[in-house]
């Protein structure tokens, strides 16, 4: 007797489509979908602004309040008659004698340099950036400089730091008139506004070139800088530090 085996094949049947009513409610879903990604997108990215604005705000904050703790702890040098004589504003920096370092936490006495410079890494010459440089240098036994770049044991003697970068504003200004020399010269080739300019500080009123107020370096003082201050724009942070050397009389 045979035995016959059968086999059994699956019918083949077409997949129901989509009608057009699903369709319409899928590309609505998607669209919703992709609607509130977006939103959520747009959302993080506004945050992370925000954050990386905050950020900033805070840093150049820390960064001022250390520059003013340090100018309040100004000290004299054995050389140095004052905390004043120890002090040099320049154009490009403003340097001073400070018992609060920062790159050598535990060395007593250190010469601070804030110094502005031309960032050559970022910026061009139509559209330039600047930074901000700090340096410190030990000053063993009170004295004015050290004798070299290494102690007796090979370490440092001046150690430097980056503290702002990508600047596109950033200079030192200093408080008072004009020099004189420069203001006679004024004075000569502008009679008229210089008698009107006399008559308004005769009733207290004082501008224009005789009048105490910021300036930039290249207008020369022939007396002590009483002040100088920190002007700049950190992306669209603006800042300002003010640092007052001898009080005004």
């Amino acid at each position: 007797m045979s035995i016959i085996r059968t086999h059994h094949v699956p019918a083949i049947t077409r997949c129901r489509a989509f009608t057009l009513l699903e369709t319409l409610l899928a590309v609505t879903i998607l669209s919703v979908l992709m609607g509130l990604v977006a939103v959520l997108w747009g959302q993080a990215r506004t945050w992370t602004e925000d954050s990386v604005k905050e950020q900033n705000a805070m840093y150049i904050t820390r960064i001022l309040h250390t520059m003013r703790t340090q100018w309040r702890d100004r000290r004299a040098t054995d050389q140095d008659r004052s905390a004043l004589d120890a002090t040099g504003m320049t154009p490009d920096e403003v340097r001073f004698v400070t018992a609060t370092p920062i790159l050598f936490p535990d060395w007593p006495l250190v010469r601070a340099v804030y110094r502005v410079e031309y960032d050559p890494d970022r910026g061009t010459l139509s559209d330039p950036r600047y930074r901000l440089v700090y340096s410190e240098t030990r000053l063993p036994g009170g004295q004015p400089d050290p004798l070299g770049s290494l102690d007796a044991a090979g370490m440092q003697m001046t150690q430097s730091i980056v503290l702002l970068e990508d600047c596109s504003v950033l200079h030192w200004e200093r408080f008072g008139p004009l020099r004189a020399d420069q203001s006679r010269r004024s004075r000569d080739a502008e009679n008229e506004e210089s008698s009107r300019r006399s008559e308004d500080m005769r009733r207290g009123d004082s501008s224009g070139r005789d009048a105490w107020e910021w300036r930039i370096f290249a207008e020369q003082f022939e007396d002590r800088i009483p002040a100088v201050r920190l002007v700049g724009q950190h992306g669209k942070e603006r800042f300002a530090c003010v640092l007052v050397a001898a009080p005004l009389r």
